[in-house]
């Protein structure tokens, strides 16, 4: 039924709805970047389970320290050292070059998941943390989806502002207290303000905040580059920005869990 009734169209509006579904083939859509930051996030994973499966392959040595009883060993200590910088570098590479993303995208998330797995796999206190950042973050990012579709939660020009000054103003203050540690002056102070419990906590609080803002951003640009209709080629780029936004918000989660562990452990 639905082939007779294409055939009985007029042949000039065949023509343009064959060419407009040939464009729409062409553009980003909501089911490739959903698809390919699946793929990305999945890389993350697949990361982690890349470092508990050679922590339970390597000898290894114990050790104690403030978070309990960990294990590891000298080889995994310099993989970790590796991925970090493997992972800043393909990061950059793909944030910046489209035609890149895809791969060093790939790269830098599965990066980015090895210290998790190490993590889990090293240290026995830190499994349930990383567990429950899991979860409280599928349910802050579904309910940052239902709030932005929505609208509940706007992204105008206004919040884009706000959310840049304020990571402005977080890394202007990170440097200046990295400088105010090497002053025999200011060092206590800063010291002080890096181990009282309130502080870290609220540090902690604000960057899961500025992670659900960059998450909100990455929301509004894939429904931007949908409407818009923008190039397909830009898709791995999309994807990889809201998979990293994801994948940093868990990291910020899972970093505020670690801390409130220890200042009630104390």
């Amino acid at each position: 039924m639905a082939n007779f009734e294409d055939k009985m169209v007029n042949p000039i509006i065949r023509n343009a709805m064959a060419k407009s579904a040939k464009l729409q083939e062409n553009c980003v859509t909501y089911k490739g970047v959903m698809k390919k930051s699946g793929l990305f996030l999945l890389s993350f994973v697949l990361g982690a389970i890349l470092a508990i499966v050679i922590h339970a392959l390597v000898p290894k040595t114990t050790y104690n320290n403030y978070a309990g009883t960990f294990s590891c060993s000298q080889a995994e200590l310099i993989l970790m050292i590796v991925t970090a910088v493997v992972g800043f570098v393909t990061c950059l590479i793909a944030s910046f070059s489209y035609r890149s993303a895809a791969v060093c995208g790939t790269l830098a998330c599965i990066c980015f998941g090895y210290p998790i797995g190490f993590c889990a796999a090293a240290i026995p206190a830190y499994q349930g943390p990383i567990l429950l950042a899991l979860v409280l973050t599928v349910v802050l990012v579904g309910t940052l989806w239902v709030l932005y579709r929505t609208r509940v939660i706007k992204v105008s020009q206004k919040f884009k502002a706000f959310t840049m000054a304020s990571i402005l103003t977080i890394l202007i203050g990170a440097l200046l207290l990295f400088i105010l540690s090497f002053i025999p002056a200011t060092s206590a102070a800063v010291a002080w303000m890096y181990h009282n419990p309130a502080i870290s906590i609220t540090f902690g609080i604000i960057g899961v905040l500025i992670g659900c803002f960059f998450l909100l951003w990455d929301f509004d640009a894939v429904e931007n580059a949908v409407t818009m209709g923008a190039d397909k080629k830009y898709e791995n780029a999309i994807a990889f920005s809201l998979a990293f936004s994801v994948i940093y918000l868990y990291l910020k989660i899972l970093q505020l869990i670690i801390r409130i562990m220890e200042v009630s452990r104390n």
